[in-house]
C-alpha cells in the first residue's frame, strides 16, 4: 500500500505521510469544487444583473413611445449597483458625463487579480441599451465583478482556511495516536535485540492498554521469551553437566595412567638398569650387547614417561584461575609486559566482577584473554591492548581491544583456536561472542558469559 513512500522511513512516518497527501487531496477537490460553485454563482448573478437592466430600460423605451424620457434619472437610478459600470454615450459614441461606477467594498484579504479574471471569464464586455432613435444616448452597460469576486475570495479563503486547520488539528491528533499505538512496538523491536544477543532471562514487556493486536503480539513475545529461557537453562545445565562429566572422566583416565601405567614404566626403567649393572659380570663380548639392549629399553621407558606425563598434562591441566580470575588475569599480562615491553598492557576489573563467578566461567573467560591477547601480538602488531572484565546481571563481560591492524578475516592463531574456536566456546557455555576490526584501528573482542553457580565450584 505505501510501496511508493521510502522504506527507509519508520512505519509512524509513512502512516503521517499518507495521510497528509490524503488530505492534501481532499484540500484540492475540495477547492476545485468550491471553485467551480462559485464561479457559476459569480457569473450568475452578473448575467442576471445585465438582463435586469437591460429589459427593465428596454420596457421604459417602449412604454415612453420609443424614447426614454429622462436618461440623467435613468443613470442616477444606477448608482449604487454594485454588479454594473453604466455610462452614457452620446451619438458620436462620445461619454455624456461621468460613468456611475459601483460602491467600493472595504478591503478584505489580499486578492489576485487573475482571480477576478477567471471568475469574469465568459461574461460579456459591455451591453449597449438604445434610449431611442439615431440621435438618441446609448446606455452602455459593463460587468464589475470586483465586489462579488471580493466575496467569493473571502468565502473561499475561509473555507480552505478551516479546512486546513481541521486537516493540521487531525494530523496532530493522528500522530499522537499513532505515536502511542506503536510504542510497545518500539519496546518490542529493543526486547528482539537483546534476545539476539542471547539475553533472555531479564525480558518482559508489561501489557499497556493499546490496540488488542498490539497486546497480543507483546503476551506472545513473553511466553516465547520465557521458553526461550527455560530452553537456554536447559541447555546450560546439560553443558555444566557435559563439561563435569569430562573434566571427571579425563581425571580418571589420568588416574588411572598415573597409578597403573606409571609404575610399569618406572619397574621397566628400574629393571634396564639392574640388567646394565648384571651385564658387568658377563663375558666382555656378550656384556656389549647386553647393555646396549639394557640402554634401548631405559631409553623407550624414559620416552613413555615422557609422553604419559604431557598426557596427563592434557588431560589434567593446571588451572590458572584458582586464586581468582583477576589475579589471572594479571599473571597473564604480567606474562606479556615482560616479553613485549614496548606495548602498553592495561586490565581494567570492575568492582564486583567476580562475586559468585563459577569455575567454568572463569576458565573459559581466562582462555577467551589468553587467546585475545595471542592473537592481537602474532597478528596485529598493537601498540596498546585493553582487558576489561565487569557484570551485568548473571552475565560476566569481557572486552578485549587492541589499535593494531585490525583483521580482514576471523584470526587463527597457531596453536590456538582463533576467533572463530573462542565464539565456540563461549557459546557452548550458552554466552554470547562478538567481535570488530577497522583496518588500523585493531580488533575488538566481546563475550557475554553466564555466571555458572550451579555444577562448577566457585572460585575463590
Amino acid at each position: 500500500m505505501y510501496g511508493w513512500i521510502p522504506s527507509r522511513l519508520s512505519l509512524r512516518t509513512r502512516l503521517l505521510i499518507a495521510m497528509a497527501l490524503a488530505l492534501a487531496a481532499c484540500l484540492l477537490v475540495g477547492g476545485t469544487v468550491a471553485w467551480l460553485g462559485t464561479a457559476r454563482s459569480v457569473q450568475g448573478e452578473l448575467r442576471a444583473a445585465l438582463d435586469v437592466v437591460r429589459c427593465s430600460t428596454e420596457a421604459a423605451v417602449a412604454a415612453a413611445g420609443g424614447t426614454h424620457p429622462d436618461p440623467g434619472g435613468l443613470l442616477e437610478a444606477l448608482r449604487g449597483n454594485r454588479h454594473l459600470r453604466a455610462t452614457l454615450l452620446g451619438p458620436a459614441g462620445t461619454p455624456l458625463g461621468a460613468p456611475v461606477v459601483p460602491p467600493e467594498q472595504p478591503q478584505g484579504l489580499p486578492m489576485p487579480t487573475a482571480f477576478v479574471r477567471l471568475l469574469s471569464a465568459g461574461l460579456p464586455d459591455a451591453v449597449r441599451v438604445p434610449l431611442g432613435g439615431a440621435d438618441a444616448p446609448v446606455l452602455l452597460l459593463q460587468p464589475e465583478p470586483a465586489n462579488e469576486a471580493r466575496e467569493a475570495w473571502d468565502d473561499l479563503v475561509l473555507a480552505l482556511s478551516t479546512l486546513g486547520l481541521f486537516a493540521g488539528l487531525m494530523m496532530l491528533w493522528v500522530g499522537r495516536a499513532v505515536a502511542v499505538a506503536l510504542r510497545p512496538l518500539e519496546a518490542l523491536s529493543i526486547a528482539c535485540g537483546r534476545i539476539g544477543e542471547g539475553d533472555f532471562a531479564a525480558l518482559h514487556l508489561p501489557r499497556r492498554p493499546g490496540t488488542p493486536e498490539v497486546a497480543h503480539l507483546c503476551d506472545g513475545f513473553n511466553r516465547m521469551a520465557e521458553r526461550l529461557a527455560e530452553a537456554e537453562a536447559r541447555d546450560r545445565n546439560l553443558r555444566e553437566q557435559l563439561m563435569t562429566l569430562r573434566d571427571s572422566e579425563r581425571a580418571a583416565i589420568a588416574r588411572d595412567l598415573h597409578d597403573e601405567i606409571g609404575p610399569y614404566l618406572f619397574a621397566i626403567g628400574v629393571d634396564a638398569a639392574n640388567v646394565r649393572r648384571f651385564a658387568t659380570r658377563l663375558a666382555p663380548t656378550e656384556a656389549g650387547a647386553v647393555v646396549e639392549a639394557a640402554r634401548n629399553i631405559a631409553e623407550a621407558a624414559a620416552h613413555a614417561q615422557r609422553g604419559v606425563r604431557s598426557l596427563l598434562g592434557r588431560l589434567r591441566p593446571a588451572a590458572p584461575v584458582e586464586l581468582g580470575l583477576g589475579a589471572a588475569l594479571e599473571e597473564l599480562l604480567d606474562f606479556w609486559r615482560r616479553r613485549r615491553p614496548d606495548v602498553t598492557w592495561e586490565l581494567t576489573l570492575e568492582p564486583g566482577s567476580e562475586a559468585g563467578l563459577g569455575r567454568a566461567t572463569a576458565e573459559a573467560g581466562y582462555r577467551l584473554v589468553q587467546e585475545a591477547l595471542g592473537n592481537a601480538v602474532r597478528h596485529g602488531r598493537p601498540r596498546h591492548v585493553r582487558v576489561i572484565v565487569g557484570r551485568r546481571d548473571d552475565s560476566l563481560l569481557i572486552e578485549v581491544a587492541d589499535d593494531g591492524g585490525g583483521a580482514a578475516e576471523p584470526r587463527r592463531g597457531n596453536g590456538g583456536f582463533g576467533l572463530r574456536g573462542m565464539a565456540e566456546r563461549v557459546e557452548s557455555m550458552g554466552g554470547c561472542f562478538t567481535w570488530s576490526s577497522e583496518p588500523q584501528h585493531g580488533v575488538t573482542v566481546r563475550a557475554n558469559l553466564p555466571v555458572n553457580q550451579g555444577l562448577a565450584e566457585a572460585v575463590p
